[in-house]
């Protein structure tokens, strides 16, 4: 049995999979396994991943019919044998000394749960050059509070306990599928160590989905995403920070009405309209709503007026973009 279980989706992935795959192979810690999902990929993604698992048998392949990278991850996660698993991007790339790094914090730190680490973003123009692992993190309880740096962390940051969290799987949302498995996890870490490890580089590519333009049914995955964040986060009955509360519900009640707002409603925006409303009745039941908000949504519920969401919702988030400040 490994220590280190690597999940990876893959779709469509074959112009960058190879730089995934060498980054992989390239950790100086030897005892991990790689576990790819190829999504119904119809380029040569599959027959890239056979290969390296033909090389190495560290490298495990699954190959399944389109179903997205919720689904992708599942499958992998089905069948990882790990005591800790990652997650890793088809385009992104791992720092070499990531899974050595981690190996001395799991040794340290026994009793943790969770290792959170760092990202930094690249370009295609651009070469990766990884600064140097320095060995400092901070070890949180977080039974009773949870700390910005662990409710905060995407999926793709974090070494997780395959005996504490295996039994979580990803929903079927196109977006924020991410920050949901995240927000289930903050319901069962006891202790996390969040670290300085630099461990993931994040390749900006134009083309991927957080760069496309909402469409009607993402903007429909957005606010199911984002209430179902709030809806977990809230069952914990743990103290959340401040700021990581703020900023979830300013996306909610701000930034998804202005998807739809100022368009025509007709046809699938009404259908948007509509079912942000409905995502409104379980809202007051949030115990971290401010007074503030839980008046505009009662508001917003009772007149259904898009110049009330306009003036309450879009209005202040639009004169913010501009740096005109409440």
């Amino acid at each position: 049995m490994p220590l280190f279980s690597i999940v990876m989706p893959c779709y469509n992935a074959e112009r960058f999979l190879p730089a995934a795959l060498d980054s992989v192979l390239a950790q100086s810690f030897r005892d991990w396994e790689c576990v790819c999902t190829d999504d119904g990929s119809t380029d040569a993604t599959g027959g890239i991943l056979n290969d390296y698992a033909t090389r190495d048998p560290r490298f495990r392949v699954i190959h399944q019919r389109n179903g997205g990278e919720g689904p992708a991850r599942n499958a992998a996660l089905d069948i990882i044998t790990g005591e800790w698993f990652l997650f890793l991007d088809a385009d992104d790339i791992m720092n070499p000394e990531l899974l050595s790094g981690l190996s001395v914090n799991v040794h340290e730190h026994p009793s943790a749960d969770l290792f959170v680490f760092k990202t930094v973003a690249f370009s295609e123009s651009h070469n990766m050059v990884w600064p140097s692992y320095v060995d400092d993190s901070t070890e949180y309880d977080c039974r009773k509070t949870l700390p910005l740096p662990v409710v905060g962390m995407g999926v793709w940051l974090g070494a997780y306990s395959r005996r504490k969290y295996r039994h979580l799987r990803f929903g079927t949302l196109k977006i924020g599928a991410d920050l949901v498995f995240v927000s289930k996890c903050m319901g069962y870490v006891d202790k996390a160590v969040v670290t300085s490890i630099v461990g993931v580089g994040y390749r900006i590519v134009s083309t991927s989905m957080s760069h496309m333009e909402r469409s009607p049914s993402m903007v429909l995955d957005t606010i199911d995403f984002r209430k179902e964040v709030l809806d977990n986060l809230a069952s914990t009955g743990k103290v959340l920070p401040v700021t990581y509360v703020r900023s979830a519900l300013n996306q909610w009640f701000e930034a998804t009405p202005s998807f739809f707002a100022s368009r025509p409603m007709s046809g699938e925006w009404r259908t948007v309209w509509e079912h942000w409303l409905a995502s409104l009745d379980s809202a007051t039941v949030l115990p971290f709503l401010s007074i503030w908000q839980r008046f505009v949504v009662r508001t917003i519920r009772v007149t259904r007026s898009r110049l009330l969401v306009w003036l309450l919702c879009v209005f202040p988030h639009r004169l913010k973009c501009l740096g005109v400040h409440r």
